[in-house]
């Protein structure tokens, strides 16, 4: 103590230009490790189409099912592997609306509002960099599982894998809109319910695959409306329905977060 310390460390704040990159910065470490997770599953995915289509269509059931489709070998394969891709994304939309309460509840947020930022600013701040974060996932997807099947001569084109990719972020999109309607409503629920969306259309895919299950409780899962490409041509209209559901939840989420007051654990 009798020796002052002249070391005078520079500030650190890049990236702190706004309520936006501030979010951007807190969850760099989170969205590292989910960008190398989706580069390294994809890659994996893309590396095994061959022997994965090879052993799908080794099943007489499945082999016709695939041909009817029009599609065998590695296409069949990535079209349900990249169900569990579309899982991932589910689960980094699961990731924001839980970072966005967190921001709130722990009184970050407060410190944000009482300078000159609007809720409305923050929130559809938050709502811009989740739906960023989606979308460059899904092309990471798409491009990483195109590399990895590329490497082991699968014969699955760039266009059709990249369409894939981008084909998993519509059901993430509503997940996301439903979490953030809750988080203006009812902020203490919006990440129970978030998880349980995604965990109950989880629970319907992998029901359907092994019992029956009625038409109407197979709509209820977000991932039954999306089409099993690359193995089946993109259904655009869905996803585009899916993109403007998720949109309109997350604009009501905006106006009540606007009317309501910020609310802790």
């Amino acid at each position: 103590s009798t020796l002052r310390n002249h070391r005078h460390p520079a500030p650190r704040v890049g990236v702190l230009n706004g309520p936006v990159a501030l979010a951007f910065r807190l969850l760099c470490p989170t969205l590292l490790a989910w960008t190398v997770s989706i580069i390294a599953y994809g890659l994996l995915l893309g590396s095994i189409a061959k022997s994965g289509g090879q052993a799908i269509t080794s099943s007489p059931a499945l082999r016709l099912v695939f041909e009817r489709l029009g599609v065998s070998g590695a296409q069949a394969y990535l079209g349900i592997a990249l169900l569990l891709m579309a899982v991932t994304m589910g689960f980094i939309a699961a990731g924001q609306v839980s970072a966005a309460r967190t921001e709130e509840s722990s009184g970050r947020l407060e410190h944000l509002l009482v300078r000159p930022l609007s809720r409305r600013s923050w929130f559809v701040g938050r709502t811009v960099l989740a739906t960023g974060v989606l979308m460059v996932g899904g092309v990471l997807a798409g491009l990483s599982t195109w590399v990895g099947a590329a490497s082991d001569h699968a014969g699955v084109s760039f266009t059709s894998m990249l369409e894939a990719g981008v084909n998993v972020v519509p059901p993430a999109l509503v997940i996301l809109g439903v979490g953030l309607l809750f988080l203006g409503v009812a902020p203490r629920l919006s990440v129970p319910v978030t998880y349980a969306v995604l965990v109950w259309s989880l629970l319907i895919e992998i029901t359907s695959g092994i019992a029956v299950v009625n038409h109407w409780v197979l709509d209820t899962s977000v991932f039954h409306q999306m089409a099993a490409a690359p193995s089946v041509h993109v259904d655009w209209a869905a996803n585009l329905i899916m993109v403007l559901l998720g949109a309109l939840v997350a604009l009501a989420g905006v106006d009540a977060f606007t009317r309501r007051d910020l609310k802790g654990e």
